[in-house]
């Protein structure tokens, strides 16, 4: 395979290892690749994209595990062509999915009422009781 392009400074033949020949023709210089050395280049930068994949991966992953409020800042300047590239689906029914199962005691919580005069403690208020708690907008 020959590679060619504009004569570039003298420090290049120097660069240029055993397995590669070099050609000079009139402010060209081409560079006759073996195919073995490219085959090894071509491993190199195979080996480093699937290298940025993961690190992109497992820093999406790290993200992910933030609070909400942090997690939407940092996305706010994740391109858009990032979520197709990267499984944000998985990673994301994976980090959010939470300990709690069927059976489980619900986990504790307070909420003001509505007129905002006093605090409803759903431990004290509901004890014993079934709770079904809807979450939708009604507009």
């Amino acid at each position: 395979m020959w590679l060619c392009g504009p004569r570039r400074a003298a420090g290049v033949a120097a660069m240029v290892s055993n397995t590669f020949r070099l050609l000079s023709v009139s402010g060209f210089r081409c560079i006759l690749i073996e195919p073995m050395s490219f085959l090894r280049v071509a491993g190199r930068l195979c080996v480093g994209l699937l290298l940025l994949y993961g690190a992109s991966t497992a820093a999406l992953y790290w993200v992910m595990r933030q609070p909400l409020d942090r997690f939407g800042a940092i996305m706010r300047h994740v391109p858009n062509v990032a979520m197709a590239i990267l499984p944000f689906e998985p990673m994301w029914m994976s980090t959010r999915a939470g300990t709690l199962r069927p059976g489980d005691a619900a986990p504790n919580f307070d909420l003001p009422t509505v007129d905002h005069t006093r605090r409803v403690r759903m431990s004290e208020e509901y004890r014993g009781k079934p709770v079904v708690l809807i979450f939708g907008s009604y507009t």
